[in-house]
């Protein structure tokens, strides 16, 4: 049996986990939000 090191099963997880999109807009009130969705109609989105 082959003994795989702690760290490297972490990394593993690491790289095999999904990438989530993150959406910056700036609000009519210039309140800055965060979201997975595209910025809504009466935002901006910010970079």
């Amino acid at each position: 049996m082959i003994k795989t090191p702690p760290l490297a099963l972490a990394a593993l997880a690491l790289l095999c986990s999904p990438a989530w999109a993150q959406n910056k807009c700036e609000g009519p009130d210039g309140r800055i939000t965060y979201s997975d969705a595209p910025a809504p109609r009466r935002t901006r989105p910010k970079r």
